[in-house]
């Protein structure tokens, strides 16, 4: 077997993945930039689970359809801080939007 074969052939697990793109900087400020809206998304997706509802229950709630709601959930999605207050209301949570000085 050639070089180039044993190389594609040898899997790189995501955690190894992600370690070597973050070793650039640039990556790294980029992907750092977009953790507080990741994580957001993360306890979106957690009380959503927590409530039993499904994607189309929480649309329902918040008077939009599924699919937006799988776009937020993505992170595929453009989202106003108005949209973050109805998801936020329709999960019975409440959403704290503030300023850190760096």
């Amino acid at each position: 077997m050639s070089e180039v074969n044993r190389k594609i052939r040898k899997s790189t697990s995501y955690e190894d993945f992600k370690a070597q793109l973050l070793q650039d900087s640039k990556v790294r400020e980029e992907y750092e930039a977009l953790e507080p809206q990741f994580n957001l998304l993360r306890q979106i997706i957690a009380r959503r689970n927590e409530l039993k509802l499904s994607q189309s229950q929480l649309a329902k709630r918040v008077g939009t359809e599924q699919s937006a709601i799988s776009r937020l959930e993505s992170g595929y999605a453009n989202v106003s801080v108005k949209t973050w207050y109805k998801v936020a209301k329709a999960l019975d949570a409440d959403l704290e939007i503030s300023l850190k000085v760096r």
